[in-house]
């Protein structure tokens, strides 16, 4: 596999390195920073549309990779 098939947080145990760096980082760790980072682009009030629609973007990017769902969120 290479690195244009890593599509989502899940895609990464294909890798071989994934066990090395699993050791230092678990998955669930990762989550929950992923979460912190939504959560803090909700929260920003925006003053141009242009920035929004960018946040915007970032949100569903983080929530795509790491399998988040709305649960997740609450």
């Amino acid at each position: 596999m290479n690195m244009k098939e890593l599509k989502t947080l899940k895609d990464m145990e294909h890798y071989n390195s994934w066990e090395g760096f699993k050791g230092h980082i678990e998955e669930r760790e990762l989550k929950a920073e992923a979460v912190k980072w939504v959560k803090h682009y909700e929260k920003l009030e925006y003053t141009e549309e242009e920035s929004q629609v960018n946040c915007e973007h970032e949100i569903q990017w983080i929530m795509y990779f790491f399998n988040l769902t709305e649960e997740d969120l609450k």
